[in-house]
């Protein structure tokens, strides 16, 4: 896993939920306070070594998982694509 990467993908995601309208209807959160709030819990843990929970963070970020939903139906359908495959390459890395 390549903690650097996993890490700054985490915060781009965050910056797209938080700076701009998005529908989370289709999604297992309330809103942005909610996904943002998730996405820092998992960060935290990251950035001290646990990771315990990368099975949960990687579902949000799967096909049909949450992160999807909200992007196709926000308009950054693209952009989730390029999270999710730079988010998958970091979390098989050896590193």
């Amino acid at each position: 896993m390549n903690k650097k990467d996993l890490l700054k993908i985490i915060e781009e995601t965050i910056g797209i939920i938080t700076t701009q309208a998005n529908d989370f209807v289709w999604s297992h959160w309330n809103g942005p306070d909610d996904a943002e709030a998730e996405l820092k819990n998992y960060r935290h843990e990251i950035e001290h070594d646990v990771f315990v929970h990368i099975p949960e963070l990687v579902g949000i970020f799967a096909p049909t998982g949450s992160l999807q939903e909200v992007s196709i139906s926000s308009g950054w359908g693209e952009k989730y694509l390029e999270l999710s495959a730079r988010f998958d390459k970091a979390v098989d890395s050896p590193e």
